[in-house]
């Protein structure tokens, strides 16, 4: 796993269990994508007034038509799956003032990038 951070202050304010759950959530769905010799980076940078966090992997991706379903609750294509996940993680993000979407990641895999506001939103349990 590769980690790099663009910016001198990442710091944003928002509740960090939920934040917590979005980022373990994220990490988990990418590794169970991934071979075993599979590689995953996260990338921190500035998007205007937005932290954006961006996870990807280099699994086998995700189709253009489950790119239009994955944050619907029960959509899944994992065996055992319940495919609630990706539906806290967005209404998490949504609580937050931010916004979610997944790209693909080249020449491989899949790309979650959350876009956080560097200030917070009002009525927002911000905890660290």
């Amino acid at each position: 796993m590769e980690i790099h951070c663009d910016m001198e202050d990442p710091d944003i304010l928002c509740d960090k269990d939920k934040m917590t759950q979005v980022f373990l959530n994220l990490m988990m769905n990418a590794l169970q994508h991934v071979e075993v010799a599979g590689n995953i980076k996260v990338t921190i940078e500035t998007i205007g007034d937005a932290v954006q966090i961006k996870m990807c992997d280099d699994g086998p991706g995700i189709t253009n038509e489950d790119k239009n379903s994955i944050f619907d609750p029960f959509f899944t294509r994992r065996d055992g799956g319940v495919g609630l996940g990706l539906t806290v993680v967005q209404q998490i993000v949504f609580g937050h003032g931010g916004r979610i979407f997944v790209t693909d990641n080249q020449p491989r895999g899949a790309c979650f990038h959350v876009q956080l506001p560097r200030h917070g939103v009002a009525g927002a349990n911000n905890d660290g």
